[in-house]
């Protein structure tokens, strides 16, 4: 008798069961793909680019307003915090501060990054739902760099656009008639750092079991269908147990890690004579799952007895002759009953 490798799979009827192994997920930070401003007046923009400064307030006769585009491409899992990280290099306010205010904008990201300017453009930015407001004080937030949370608007916003190119945009809600108040002058150049950082939600249950992961020690079972051993349907049902492994689960344990099939075999054999007393298989189902086990035909050429002990019943005490394992006959004379572990007359 060749002595099988376990090969546990799962069967589907009319499809095929792919599992993959989960990431895990992990916060990301992101950095700007295109930043910019644009300015009242004459409504120029200055340009498009991950380096471009992004002043707010007023200074020279114009007002500023800021934006930001990130692409979240690589972006599926779900948002559950976020924050906008804008580094400010400079702030100048006669009131000692100013309340910077960030929000959608109906412009696309693909119209800010054409940086065309115009009306429409400026009149967009910081004016659409409002994502996060801080106040910044002069000069205490000078030279450091500012974090944004964003409520629950904004990371609606995020979660609708998971996949694909987002904008941002702000503006200064506490401009009076002073000439100069301005936030985040000097910010052209890498110095000077937009960043989004994202924490994902939290996946308690990575398979989708039901059982939570850290209660799950099989925290990526294998689901659904009946087991196959080396192409053998035993056409029993894979059941989930309460510790969250699946049958097929544990039968891949059985053949992890060893080099005695033996003691696979008699590892596989040992889970159905559970699974038995416990009953959530049938005799018959016990029989049929040990018969797929003893039918593999991929083997290893044994080197002892023990690496032929297969823990089935019917096949008696097994030697290893020549590296070939041979079954012995434990019902001399009488027939053998591998469901009820029984000699027959």
């Amino acid at each position: 008798m060749h002595v099988p490798r376990l090969l546990i799979a799962v069967a589907l009827i009319g499809s095929t069961l792919a599992i993959a192994t989960p990431i895990a997920k992990a916060d990301l930070t992101l950095g700007a793909t295109n930043r910019g401003w644009i300015r009242d007046s004459d409504f120029v923009a200055n340009g498009s680019g991950p380096l471009m400064n992004y002043i707010v307030g007023t200074t020279a006769g114009f007002d500023f307003r800021d934006w930001f585009v990130f692409d979240l491409t690589a972006v599926l899992t779900p948002i559950a915090s976020a924050e906008l990280l804008l580094h400010n290099p400079g702030i100048f306010s006669d009131d000692g501060f100013e309340i910077y205010q960030l929000t959608s904008t109906t412009s696309t990201p693909a119209t800010l990054i054409a940086a065309g300017g115009g009306a429409g453009v400026f009149g967009s930015l910081g004016t659409g739902t409002v994502f996060s407001t801080i106040t910044i004080f002069d000069p205490d937030d000078d030279g450091v760099t500012l974090s944004l949370a964003l409520n629950a608007a904004g990371l609606a916003f995020l979660n609708a656009n998971l996949g694909g190119l987002v904008a941002f945009s702000g503006r200064l809600t506490t401009l009076d008639a002073s000439p100069d108040e301005l936030v985040f002058g000097g910010t052209a150049g890498a110095a000077s750092s937009t960043d989004l950082h994202l924490t994902p939600i939290p996946s308690d249950d990575l398979d989708g079991d039901g059982v939570p992961d850290d209660e799950d020690n099989c925290p990526n079972s294998d689901l659904g269908g009946t087991l196959v051993i080396d192409g053998c349907d035993t056409e029993v049902p894979n059941q989930l147990l309460s510790d969250g492994c699946s049958m097929a689960d544990l039968g891949n344990k059985c053949a992890d890690g060893t080099g005695n099939l033996g003691a696979v075999v008699g590892c596989v054999a040992q889970l159905t004579n559970d699974w038995k007393q416990t009953d959530l298989i049938t005799g018959q189902q016990k029989g049929r799952i040990q018969s797929c086990a003893a039918q593999a035909d991929i083997w290893m050429p044994c080197q002892t007895d023990a690496d032929c002990n297969d823990g089935l019943f019917c096949n008696g005490v097994e030697i290893c002759l020549e590296g070939d394992c041979v079954v012995g006959d434990p019902c001399p004379g009488q027939g053998c009953d591998e469901v009820d572990d029984v000699c027959v007359e």
